[in-house]
């Protein structure tokens, strides 16, 4: 429990490559909060601790960060390493950008941020991130660099179907993208390795990939990304994480538009469950038998897919939960969503 007597400071850290500012958020809100730019290193986070504890002696502190791909995460392994008691937060920047918005403030540099992530972390407390066991981890790093070659790849080829004045630069690219490919194959290999050397990921993976529509690929990528889905309390918060929750616009008499997917959280989970929606709508199963019932009901087609893409990322953690494979009775069909002649 916070004590109102000591009250929790907290440090904004706007981290870069190689650097970071960190800002100190001050007790008094007209205050301007003192910042510093630190190293993006183990020195550099014992420095910034230093620095914040010497500002603030026997205060609690706790620390907040953008999520920013592969910087955030080390930077607040560092600080924990060094502080473990330290509760480090890491948040979608968008929260903070609108907040910054709130502020009024008309610059935008490195030093303004770490203030901005400051303030956002005095007043809103945002939780302590939870890092992923090692497991997960490892298998994040393997799934995130797939996605990086494969895009490379499809990038090359798109640009190898253009002609070429150069022999030579046509050659060098079709070595490219056959090393990429290689590339690809050997991290498939590699996943599906690891994935069967962890017997608690061996499992949770046999089941997922039970699920029709639900591959290799995908269900490695949604356990590389979200980790293991027993840890959502519920569907709604496992929707609302994903951005598959609807968002809903009324206002008043004149705005009442149609629920839109929120698009919040990890876009490439979408993209994942996306293309297994797409294979599941083509099949003869009860998830198609509801894709349809919704086309004919009046839905348009991007709006039911989105609601398979639901249903399967539901499915997925409450298969989870009850340790069990898939059997189609695990599909609840409304009698309304029931197939028609």
């Amino acid at each position: 429990m916070p004590d109102a007597h000591n009250p929790t400071r907290w440090l904004g850290l706007d981290v870069a490559k190689a650097t970071f500012h960190a800002a100190l958020a001050c007790v008094d809100r007209n205050a301007r909060p003192p910042t510093r730019e630190f190293a993006r290193s183990p020195d550099g986070a014992r420095e910034c601790l230093a620095w914040a504890a010497n500002l603030a002696p026997g205060t609690p502190l706790a620390a907040v960060m953008e999520a920013t791909g592969g910087y955030s995460e080390p930077l607040a392994r560092w600080l924990r390493g060094l502080r473990p008691e330290l509760p480090v937060a890491i948040v979608n920047p968008r929260w903070v950008k609108h907040y910054g918005l709130s502020l009024g403030g008309r610059d935008k540099t490195d030093r303004v941020d770490a203030i901005v992530l400051a303030t956002f972390g005095q007043e809103r407390h945002p939780s302590a991130h939870v890092p992923m066991p090692e497991p997960y981890s490892v298998l994040h790093a393997m799934v995130r660099e797939r996605e990086a070659l494969l895009k490379a790849a499809l990038a090359a080829e798109n640009r190898d179907e253009l002609p070429s004045g150069s022999a030579v630069a046509q050659e060098v690219r079709g070595a490219i993208i056959r090393e990429m490919k290689a590339g690809i194959q050997r991290l498939d290999a590699a996943i599906l390795a690891h994935i069967k050397a962890d017997e608690a990921l061996h499992a949770d993976y046999r089941i997922l990939v039970s699920i029709a529509g639900i591959g290799p690929v995908v269900a490695s990528g949604i356990m590389g990304e979200l980790g293991d889905l027993r840890r959502f309390e519920d569907a709604r918060k496992l929707s609302s994480f994903t951005g598959l929750a609807p968002k809903h616009r009324r206002s008043g008499t004149s705005v009442n538009a149609p629920p839109r997917m929120s698009k919040q959280g990890n876009p490439r989970i979408r993209r994942l469950l996306y293309m297994s929606a797409l294979t599941v709508i083509r099949g003869d199963n009860d998830l198609a038998t509801i894709y349809r019932s919704d086309i004919t009901r009046g839905k348009p087609p991007k709006v039911a897919l989105v609601g398979i893409m639901r249903r399967l990322m539901v499915l997925m953690r409450a298969l989870l939960v009850e340790n069990r494979p898939f059997e189609r009775h695990h599909i609840k069909v409304r009698p309304e969503e029931a197939a028609t002649d």
